[in-house]
């Protein structure tokens, strides 16, 4: 049966942060249709869970995709029609002698660096036909563009090097010389002898799904993700991707500093007829034995073609999204006056031991966003709170002041989720009176405490707006620590609804 869970990374590195094999420079997490690895003069069609060796050149095919955490903890996820080589890779904890060297060959891929790039970032380095990637710690996307990258109206892109940075910041060198870009920026590199020019906001096949959305129609193995790595930059605003047309002569305006909670997309949404569904999603895990805790919050943008590939075709609403699902046998809620709909999927033995499962939220793109005026936001409904110790909870919510004109949020009162059984009450409790700025669709902690016997290590969200006029605001939020001396996860989508 085909399910809705992400594997974005985002974005989900951590979501898989098992000790690694000493030899193998890397393990294959997620691979959906035809991927192929050379090694040796062998051409060895990988399979889920297969080992990664420095050396490898990996192909990935048409409708393909793969996902390989490395033993640094990094994430590669590469698109479909992807040829990426491991060219030199070591790791043994010594930041002098670790070193990450990879080729994009051609094709796209998106990564979480790991703790090579961390410790010492001279010793990491992605190459491309057009320039290499540097990095000062982070999370980005790239896709190398040879007749192969196309527009929402289906004429040819520039060819070259495409990119952007979800978090942290890169630098870009070749021939020209060096240029860094931060958070949500985003840049084009025509060849090797022409510097980076900035550009405005992603054209649309930057964000294109690294992993396709839903599962494979054979049931087997672990469900391939709704969401994967589709916009979670945060613009969806359609736009040429020509670079005369998007070049920014200096660095867009950074955030204010003050974003502690809900990151929400605050650009107009594609036009009508793109079949563009919003989500977000939270899911984790709580490892047994102490061995670690890592939770996940996603928000991103698909399109009726990304679905199509996966296998689910004429999802162009999220109603349809929806009914799709209903027709599988999960359960599904929905809010008229937000226009949004949730769905909690279980774990399954492919999840692993301590995963608490997958939370989803999904509404129409928000347009018309208002730019001025204050809008209070009820918490209306959403998934249960679920945990890693396999309990089911209850979430209390609060009304949202949503500032248009400062671009401010804050939530009015205490939210909690409140687990019983096991070890005993859990409360989870996140702050009154936490402000934080409508921004682009990235992950930002929140303030938590826990009841006794629990600890909270890290809280995170990410959330985005939707319909017209902002009808409805859909988060998802996870939290991370330990119950009783044991590592602990938790999460839950939050649905909230414009007065």
């Amino acid at each position: 049966m085909r399910t809705l869970r992400p594997l974005l990374l985002g974005t989900l590195g951590a979501l898989f942060a098992h000790a690694a094999l000493a030899e193998p420079a890397g393990r294959v997490l997620s691979l959906v249709g035809d991927v192929t690895v050379s090694r040796a003069d062998k051409n060895i069609k990988l399979t889920q869970g297969a080992d990664i060796e420095a050396g490898d050149r990996l192909v990935v095919g048409d409708k393909s995709s793969v996902q390989i955490r490395f033993t640094d903890e990094s994430i590669v996820s590469l698109r479909p029609n992807s040829e990426f080589k491991i060219e030199d890779y070591q790791f043994k904890r010594n930041a002098e002698t670790d070193r990450s060297t990879f080729n994009l060959v051609k094709g796209g891929l998106r990564t979480i660096t790991g703790a090579i790039g961390k410790g010492n970032q001279q010793n990491y380095g992605v190459k491309t036909s057009t320039a290499t990637i540097g990095i000062r710690g982070t999370h980005y996307v790239l896709v190398s563009c040879l007749n192969s990258c196309f527009n929402p109206d289906g004429s040819l892109a520039p060819n070259g090097l495409f990119g952007g940075v979800t978090d942290g910041r890169i630098a870009v060198t070749n021939d020209n010389g060096s240029m860094e870009f931060g958070q949500q920026e985003y840049f084009h590199v025509a060849s090797a002898s022409e510097p980076p020019r900035r550009l405005i906001a992603p054209p649309r096949f930057l964000n294109g799904q690294t992993i396709p959305s839903l599962a494979s129609k054979t049931g087997n193995g672990p469900a391939t993700p709704l969401n994967s790595t589709t916009q979670d930059s945060g613009t969806s605003a359609q736009i040429s991707t020509s670079p005369s047309a998007t070049d920014l002569t200096s660095p867009s305006p950074s955030l204010p500093s003050s974003v502690t909670q809900y990151s929400v997309n605050g650009q107009p949404a594609l036009s009508s007829g793109t079949g563009l569904i919003a989500l977000v999603q939270a899911s984790g895990y709580g490892f047994p034995n102490s061995n670690g805790t890592s939770t996940n919050v996603t928000s991103d943008q698909t399109t009726s073609a990304e679905f199509a590939a996966a296998g689910y075709s004429n999802i162009t609403t999220p109603a349809s999204l929806a009914s799709a699902l209903q027709s599988q046998g999960t359960t599904v809620g929905y809010n008229a006056s937000a226009g949004i709909y949730w769905a909690y999927e279980q774990p399954d033995a492919s999840d692993g031991a301590g995963h608490f499962g997958w939370h989803s939220g999904w509404g129409d793109p928000v347009t018309n966003m208002p730019t001025s005026g204050i809008a209070s936001y009820a918490y209306v409904g959403g998934t249960s709170p679920t945990d890693s110790l396999g309990r089911t909870g209850t979430f209390t919510g609060s009304t949202l002041s949503v500032n248009f004109s400062t671009q401010q949020i804050t939530n009015l009162s205490a939210m909690q989720m409140n687990f019983t059984g096991g070890p005993g009450a859990t409360t989870i409790t996140f702050a009154a009176n936490q402000t934080w700025s409508i921004g682009s669709q990235t992950n930002q902690p929140i303030a938590a405490t826990c009841s006794a016997g629990c600890t909270i290590s890290y809280a995170s969200t990410n959330g985005q707006f939707t319909g017209n006029g902002a009808t409805g605001l859909a988060a998802s939020i996870a939290v991370a620590g330990t119950v009783s001396a044991q590592a602990y996860a938790a999460g839950t989508v939050a649905v909230f609804a414009k007065q």
